[in-house]
């Protein structure tokens, strides 16, 4: 493995950076905030975009990060764009937690400054799909090869809007403002946040403008709730079962099945559909009426 000196420093931004992050999150690995409060001078090299790839291979990545990286310098003697680095240039100070460490050579745009770059190449929509995406649990195509579900969040709404203050002056922080006006934490999947964006947003931007939701927000049930639904039944059945003497459920096991165990083994999903036809005939009945 190439050995890299302190004096080649570079930093990855836009969605590499993204990328990178996903990464740790897949794999538990916890980085670094730096104090550093401008962009290296240099761009990456080849041996560090090499190295890079190699070690975030996994799974979803098979291949690593794939290149070109996008590496941010504060250097207008930035190297030109190659195969595997495209340089971009940012010279204004950072402000909050803006750079973290990925090694000892490379560090990484935290999340929100990653976002906020982003935010500069794509459209409001793709903006948003994206900043959903950072605040959810789910790692989309963009951040994998395939779409990872249960994953923790690389940021939230409130660390982006905080950063975005501190911020203001960055290339893209304007768009990014704009979107981070809609951002919700907590969106599970791709097609929960498609839903969240064609209800919630405004008709200007082709949404029906009901106010954006809360996403898979926990309601703590009542007893009157739970007896209501049912699973107070359910759970005292299961309850019961599992505290059957040994004894007796060997005997049960041995014994030939009859009709009344047949019945009763199926009865719950009977009971179950039984209750929904007989609501759906309810409510057709009082639908006709209504409309009488």
């Amino acid at each position: 493995m190439t050995q890299i000196s302190l004096s080649s420093e570079t930093c990855l931004g836009y969605l590499s950076a993204l990328q990178v992050h996903a990464f740790c999150r897949r794999r538990g690995i916890a980085l670094a905030t730096t104090r550093h409060r401008h962009f290296p001078s240099k761009a990456a090299s080849r041996d560090q975009a090499n190295d890079l790839t190699i070690r975030t291979c996994d799974p979803y990545l098979p291949a690593g990060i794939p290149m070109p990286l996008h590496c941010v310098s504060s250097s207008t003697s930035t190297p030109r764009s190659a195969e595997f680095r495209k340089p971009h240039l940012c010279r204004l100070p950072l402000s909050g937690n803006a750079l973290q460490r990925w090694n000892e050579s490379i560090l990484l745009s935290s999340p929100s400054l990653a976002f906020i770059q982003e935010a500069s190449l794509r459209s409001f929509v793709d903006t948003l799909v994206l900043g959903f995406e950072l605040c959810g649990t789910y790692q989309q195509k963009t951040l994998a090869t395939s779409t990872v579900y249960g994953t923790q969040p690389l940021t939230s709404v409130r660390k982006i809007r905080g950063f975005l203050e501190r911020n203001s002056r960055l290339f893209g922080a304007q768009r990014a403002r704009a979107a981070a006006s809609y951002l919700v934490d907590g969106s599970a999947s791709p097609r929960e946040t498609q839903a969240a964006l064609l209800l919630g947003l405004p008709a200007f931007y082709g949404g029906y403008g009901l106010g954006m939701p809360s996403m898979n927000y926990e309601i703590s049930c009542t007893p009157e709730a739970t007896a209501i639904s049912g699973r107070h039944q359910r759970n005292e059945r299961r309850r019961r079962q599992s505290s059957r003497p040994a004894s007796e459920e060997a005997h049960r096991k041995a014994s030939p099945p009859t009709a009344r165990d047949s019945h009763q083994s199926i009865s719950p999903r009977c009971h179950t559909c039984s209750s929904i036809l007989a609501a759906a005939r309810k409510m057709a009945s009082f639908l006709r009426i209504s409309t009488l």
